[in-house]
């Protein structure tokens, strides 16, 4: 799940770029995989959900009272591409981006 999430959060900044058709397809592979673990029939979503039991909204008001995260700035170069081409591929995914 962290690898799946952490693919897609490399992934979805690139839209804007030329290889657009390349990152959509790449993005559609690794959610069909992972979208039915998070929110399938006793997915993480739901597990999650009987954990926290009676103490749902009280754990999501501290979540939605977090502070923002910071991100680093977008960078588009050839070689940002091609280590994430290499990471995925490392994780199972023979994507062409």
């Amino acid at each position: 799940m962290r690898l799946n999430s952490g693919w897609i959060t490399e992934l979805l900044p690139r839209f804007s770029c030329p290889r657009r058709p390349a990152i959509v397809a790449a993005l559609r592979t690794i959610l069909s995989a992972h979208n039915p673990i998070e929110e399938g029939a006793d997915g993480l979503y739901e597990q999650c959900e009987n954990l926290a039991g009676a103490e749902v909204e009280r754990i999501l008001a501290q979540l939605k009272s977090a502070p923002a995260v910071k991100v680093a700035p977008h960078v588009e170069a050839p070689t940002v591409i091609e280590a994430t081409r290499r990471a995925m591929a490392k994780a199972g995914y023979d994507l062409e981006l």
